[in-house]
């Protein structure tokens, strides 16, 4: 994906933040962090989820648009092709999580879903199993705001115990949450912690046999407004 480096160095300037430093954090080579400052293009969502956590912005704020707007010479225009590439996503909205998580006691499918958001994906990506999911609340702010849509893939359940380092939407017991998972204890201690971005809100440990499915945001396809 395509980011506007310029604006990611003018953050780290504001800041303080060194090229070694911020790629400690983000636990990426000085390198790749060098690549992404100099080409604009990331090749891992989460690496751009981890740039946005430390410097305290929304994802969406470093992405530049593609796909359906072209520009040629001082002429925006739509992409003609744009319809083949705008697919019609399974949407975990606000009012439908409850009685999603109502049928995924016994394990989670898509067919449970029964709202679509119509999202554009670029080619080659329309045939991955991404699913929309609505965020209730301001617990993940500034990154991602209340009533905001992200694009998510599902996680194997046999996977779920390995990952970390991203953001993601959680069914568990009778509840379905929007958290950061910094660390994963799943398999030293049958627990999993699960953050919230905003310091207003703490965070909640969970028995990892609560868990009913997990899914990894990838990005913002919507942001909500104030």
């Amino acid at each position: 994906m395509n980011v506007n480096a310029s604006k990611i160095r003018g953050r780290m300037r504001e800041m303080g933040l060194s090229q070694e430093e911020l790629a400690d954090k983000i636990s990426i080579s000085r390198r790749t962090l060098n690549t992404i400052l100099q080409t604009g293009k990331i090749s891992k969502a989460d690496t751009l989820s981890k740039i946005a956590h430390v410097l305290q912005l929304r994802e969406d704020e470093f992405l530049i648009e593609e796909g359906p707007v072209v520009t040629t010479g001082n002429i925006r225009s739509f992409d003609t092709n744009v319809g083949e590439h705008i697919h019609a996503l399974p949407l975990i909205s606000i009012r439908g999580a409850a009685s999603i998580v109502d049928k995924s006691m016994d394990g989670f499918q898509l067919k449970f879903i029964e709202e679509t958001y119509p999202v554009y994906l670029p080619e080659g990506l329309g045939r991955q199993k991404f699913v929309v999911v609505e965020v209730d609340g301001d617990s993940m702010e500034p990154q991602i705001r209340d009533r905001s849509k992200v694009l998510t893939l599902p996680i194997p359940m046999e996977d779920i115990k390995y990952e970390s380092g991203g953001v993601y939407a959680i069914f568990f017991a009778n509840r379905f949450v929007v958290k950061r998972i910094k660390t994963n204890d799943i398999n030293t201690t049958g627990f999993l912690t699960l953050h919230s971005d905003n310091e207003q809100y703490g965070a909640i440990t969970i028995p990892a046999d609560e868990i009913r499915a997990m899914l990894k945001v990838a990005h913002v396809v919507f942001s909500g407004v104030r």
